[in-house]
């Protein structure tokens, strides 16, 4: 074990197998860190690096990382920062958030519950199942890029605040924070879905419910959620490839809108106010389970009742069959 009180000025610095770093005074911030094989390196202040490469095990309050290269295991009890770079290893306590442009990607499963934060470039969740804990929060701010590739996570919630949700695999997330900006690629799995802003849903989402608060939300790709809630300041735009689910309860208040892009199928229709615009499409029911709707119907579309009752007390205007 080297035990430094003082500060190293060196800037490469190598700890061997099975040998032990301590240090109270600190590394210099332009430092390459290599920790080989069970290395181990316990900094009992906040440390700044340019590189950390290997593996070994780190102790630490604050890291902050320029490039990772490295599968350590990191036991920080503050934030950990990095830029950009690769990290195989497990983050086992702390916070991390990716700062400036450039991808970090995590190949391995951390066990930290966060949070998680995306401030600048991209982070990539290239293990196959659960690069993150289930009950890591997961934040992507604006301009940055979260890319899941064809993998599958799991985390406790997902925000979005103008951030893109890349890849082709599924990010499960009791409850989803989409704010103005963002832009969803890939798919989510099942929860609570609310939008604001401007939003493109262009992936798939699971069963749970899908609430528009505010805003124009555009979906173009398949929505499971059984309870679909359009608020008075909100609009959800379906187009050519979008869908609700077949048996979803579509609820309008005040002024929300529905506007369809291709004719499609959902439950019912409730709510106390709110306008569906058909367009040329026809927008069948399938099950009307006694629901009522206040929305006014427009466009030269027609709308289907397959079973069941549904009323409808709103002065609509469409000219399609019924």
């Amino acid at each position: 074990t080297l035990a430094l009180t003082g500060s190293l000025t060196g800037t490469e610095v190598n700890v061997a197998s099975g040998a032990a770093l301590t240090t109270t005074g600190g590394l210099a911030d332009a430092t390459d860190l290599t920790l080989t094989g069970t290395a181990s390196a316990t900094f009992t202040a906040a440390e700044t690096l340019d590189t950390l490469n290997g593996a070994g095990t780190m102790v630490v309050t604050d890291l902050t990382v320029t490039t990772v290269t490295s599968s350590a295991t990191i036991n920080s009890s503050g934030l950990v920062t990095i830029s950009d770079g690769a990290f195989s290893g497990d983050l086992v306590t702390g916070a991390l958030t990716k700062v400036t442009a450039g991808t970090l990607t995590l190949s391995g499963t951390n066990a930290t519950p966060g949070p998680i934060t995306v401030d600048g470039g991209t982070l990539v969740l290239a293990y196959a199942t659960n690069t993150l804990a289930d009950n890591a929060t997961l934040t992507a701010n604006a301009g940055t890029t979260v890319d899941i590739q064809a993998n599958t996570d799991t985390v406790a919630a997902f925000t979005s605040n103008g951030a893109t949700f890349a890849g082709t695999g599924t990010l499960t997330a009791a409850t989803y924070a989409l704010n103005d900006g963002s832009t969803v690629n890939a798919n989510l799995g099942n929860g609570a879905l609310t939008a604001n802003g401007t939003v493109a849903i262009n992936g798939n989402t699971g069963t749970g419910s899908f609430v528009v608060q505010t805003g124009t939300t555009t979906l173009a790709g398949a929505s499971s959620a059984a309870t679909v809630q359009i608020d008075t300041a909100g609009t959800l735009v379906t187009t050519a490839t979008g869908t609700l689910d077949d048996t979803a309860t579509v609820t309008l208040d005040g002024a929300g809108v529905l506007t369809l892009g291709q004719s499609d199928t959902v439950g019912r229709l409730a709510g106390t106010g709110g306008t569906v615009n058909l367009g040329t499409t026809t927008l069948t029911l399938s099950d009307g389970q006694g629901a009522s709707s206040a929305a006014v119907i427009t466009g030269t579309g027609g709308l289907t009742l397959t079973t069941g009752t549904q009323t409808l007390s709103g002065a609509s205007t469409y000219t399609g069959a019924t």
